[in-house]
């Protein structure tokens, strides 16, 4: 397994899903559900991770704990890592419930990060992006520049996600009105903001409908 990070991660999974029409956390991905895929994902190189539920909440976390009890998948072995750090990942998973989930995707990025301690980036990961290889994670960690407030990737010139935030920036976005948009946030404030163009098209694709999900 790769060494973590002093790096936090932040996924978030507490929408409804209602352009999917069904719920996207635990939608199946490389025979895994999504927020499980993931997760194993960003512990690659994520110390811990703060996963944010909302809607079926208690579902999510039961699912979450009974596939990191279970033995690894075939797609964590085939890259290359072993059992044992698969069982390694469900104690750096921290459960956050978000009941303010219906007023918007802000409202879970602000309770994500009041869980934040220590003065560590954030990789701050959408639900929507099981699809992205572990490679990317890897090289995305080497972007980490301590005079960078946002990290972000980009593929032939256009922004996609994950972002990685510095810790600085947590008091500002908690103090910003909670029915606003990270958008909102960035278009008003002043940011050291670096992108680096990657060779993953994977980072602008998002999937939220059942089209996403048949072309995924």
């Amino acid at each position: 397994m790769s060494t973590t990070l002093p790096l936090t991660g932040l996924l978030l999974a507490a929408g409804s899903s209602l352009r999917m029409g069904s719920f996207k956390p635990l939608l199946l991905y490389q025979k895994v559900p999504f927020v499980v895929n993931i997760l194993a994902k960003m512990s690659t190189i994520c110390q811990s991770i703060i996963l944010v539920t909302g809607f079926r909440n208690q579902n999510v976390q039961e699912v979450v704990i009974r596939y990191f009890q279970s033995p690894a998948p075939d797609f964590w072995q085939q890259g290359g890592f072993p059992d044992k750090a698969w069982k390694s990942i469900l104690p750096r998973i921290r459960f956050v419930h978000n009941p303010q989930y219906q007023e918007g995707m802000f409202t879970s990025l602000q309770r994500g990060l009041r869980e934040v301690t220590g003065q560590t980036f954030i990789l701050y990961h959408f639900i929507d992006q099981p699809h992205l290889p572990f490679a990317f994670y890897r090289e995305f960690a080497r972007q980490i520049h301590p005079e960078a407030d946002w990290i972000q990737p980009t593929y032939r010139g256009k922004r996609g996600h994950p972002i990685l935030l510095h810790p600085r920036l947590i008091p500002s976005i908690l103090h910003f009105p909670t029915n606003g948009t990270l958008q909102q946030f960035v278009a008003q404030s002043q940011l050291h903001r670096k992108f680096w163009e990657c060779p993953y098209p994977q980072i602008l694709e998002d999937v939220d409908t059942p089209g996403d999900y048949q072309n995924l």
